[in-house]
């Protein structure tokens, strides 16, 4: 070995020994070891769930993960809107989440019902316990899922959020059939049909018809605006 060659491993020695010591305080020093995972956030997802499906260990490095393939992980759950990772030394590591709300409930043709959000995502087998007071979708098939009756239905329900005259709070249901479209029913009784199609049009129709209906004092019962510009209404005395 020439000169220049011995020179250049003394001047790396050293560097070499610094990095060995910083690998192995990042690695196996008590002070960089993981030893408590706070979850923010958590309701309806278990903290041992999360916790779970980060990956992330008591006992291993901060430093042996990556704080987005954790949250990538982390949001491979359908109940999970934003997931954000901090490291607080010595040893813990906080798990901040923010979950999607239930819009409302699907019941599906398994026979079991699922919470919904508006978005139109399945995010979980619904409980008594969790909570049931939901507008409920039924009539889902795989027939009326390939024409797209499950989208107009959730169209119906987020119009239902802002509307005065037919509010969410007072859906029962959203009826879901390839051949009569979709039907609402109330909660006090009532029942609009819209047939397919140009949703928000009909469903400001509806709107103005019960209007209407509430200036005469008269209380609607029955409202079908399948056709384009007919509306067929029935009123209870």
């Amino acid at each position: 070995m020439n000169r220049r060659s011995m020179l250049f491993l003394k001047i790396l020695s050293p560097l070499f020994g610094v990095g060995g010591f910083i690998f192995y305080a990042l690695f196996y020093s008590s002070y960089f070891l993981v030893t408590q995972v706070d979850i923010i956030g958590a309701q309806r997802i278990s903290q041992e769930e999360i916790i779970k499906r980060s990956g992330i260990k008591p006992g291993a490095s901060m430093f042996s993960f990556f704080e987005s393939r954790v949250g990538s992980e982390l949001l491979k759950n359908p109940w999970l809107k934003e997931a954000n990772i901090s490291r607080e030394l010595p040893g813990k590591v906080v798990i901040e989440i923010k979950e999607r709300e239930p819009f409302c409930l699907l019941s599906g043709d398994d026979g079991i019902v699922y919470y919904m959000s508006r978005a139109g995502e399945i995010l979980g087998e619904a409980t008594p316990e969790s909570g049931m007071d939901f507008p409920t979708i039924t009539g889902v098939g795989s027939d009326a899922l390939g024409v797209g009756l499950l989208e107009e239905a959730i169209a119906i329900l987020r119009l239902s959020r802002e509307s005065t005259q037919l509010n969410w709070d007072g859906v029962s249901e959203v009826n879901l059939s390839t051949l009569y479209g979709v039907t609402l029913l109330t909660s006090d009784g009532r029942r609009v049909e819209f047939g397919r199609g140009e949703i928000e049009d009909k469903w400001h129709r509806v709107e103005k018809i019960i209007a209407h209906a509430g200036e005469k004092n008269l209380s609607v019962d029955y409202i079908n605006v399948v056709a384009r510009d007919l509306g067929v209404v029935n009123f209870k005395f």
